[in-house]
């Protein structure tokens, strides 16, 4: 689930990404979020939405990142056929965000419409590395000891979340939930 926080202390807006809220007990499911938390990091490109942080409030672990405000490419799609001059924007830009990501020794792995962000200035974004690998040589030196998105303190608010465990969910929303997250980290 992604949320549009303030970050407090930059005074910015941030997306918070957190696990569903009867994930968030299950250690695969907090090592797979801070494992696209430290691949994200790893990466610099303009191209490329940046991780800020990876923070852990009471016992929820949280990625927070850049806020790209503007529209999906699904959305953009959504109207009909791009403009040929569009189409080829986005995609050479799509493909030097991922060239950058391969020379970092990231694979994204879940490219779709949904994870390409294209701003009012017609700057394109590649979003969500939650389904990546490293290509362990290129990246032997990340460690989250030296990864500068790692903090220890968080200054940011949620704007909208429902709070519950899995124990305090019905049996039926609970199996769902357990699906849910099972297909998450399948994927």
């Amino acid at each position: 689930m992604v949320y549009l926080g303030q970050d407090t202390r930059l005074q910015r807006p941030v997306a918070i990404k957190a696990l569903p809220s009867e994930c968030t007990d299950d250690d695969r499911f907090r090592a797979r979020l801070r494992q696209e938390a430290m691949t994200t990091a790893a990466l610099s490109h303009p191209g490329i939405a940046t991780v800020y942080a990876l923070e852990e409030i009471y016992l929820h672990l949280y990625l927070v990142s850049e806020y790209v405000a503007g529209k999906t490419l699904r959305d953009l799609l959504a109207d009909g056929p791009l403009p040929l001059g569009m189409l080829l924007d986005v995609a050479v830009d799509v493909a030097t965000a991922l060239e950058a990501a391969h020379g970092g020794g990231v694979i994204h792995r879940d490219l779709k419409p949904e994870n390409i962000m294209r701003t009012p200035s017609a700057t394109v974004k590649v979003l969500d590395f939650g389904l990546a690998r490293f290509d362990s040589a290129p990246l032997a030196t990340c460690h989250p000891s030296n990864c500068a998105a790692m903090t220890s303190t968080s200054e940011l608010t949620i704007s909208r979340s429902v709070w519950c465990s899995t124990s305090s969910l019905r049996p039926a929303i609970r199996s769902r939930g357990q699906t849910r997250c099972r297909q998450w980290l399948a994927s």
